[in-house]
C-alpha cells in the first residue's frame, strides 16, 4: 500500500484475514511510522490465493502490528 502521510511504497505480510479485517506485518516496519488509527489508505492492492485486489481501506489500529479495514473492491 501506500503510506497515506508520506507516499512511501509500504510491502509486507498479512497475517490474518477475517471479520473484515486485515493484520499486516510491514517488511521494513520503519516506513509504517507515522500511521495511526482511523487513518484512509487511498492505494492498497493485495493478492489473495494468487489473484491480486485493489482497493482502499482504513487504519483500525496501528503499532508493530497494523489492523486494516479493507473497503470493498
Amino acid at each position: 500500500f501506500t503510506h497515506p502521510k508520506t507516499g512511501a511504497f509500504v510491502t509486507g505480510t498479512i497475517r490474518n484475514l477475517s471479520d473484515g479485517s486485515a493484520e499486516f506485518t510491514a517488511d521494513i516496519p520503519s516506513l509504517t511510522a507515522e500511521i495511526a488509527s482511523g487513518d484512509r489508505i487511498e492505494e492498497l492492492s493485495m493478492r489473495t490465493s494468487g489473484v491480486p485486489t485493489y482497493c482502499t481501506a482504513s487504519v483500525v489500529s496501528a503499532g508493530n502490528e497494523i489492523i486494516i479495514r479493507p473497503d470493498k473492491a
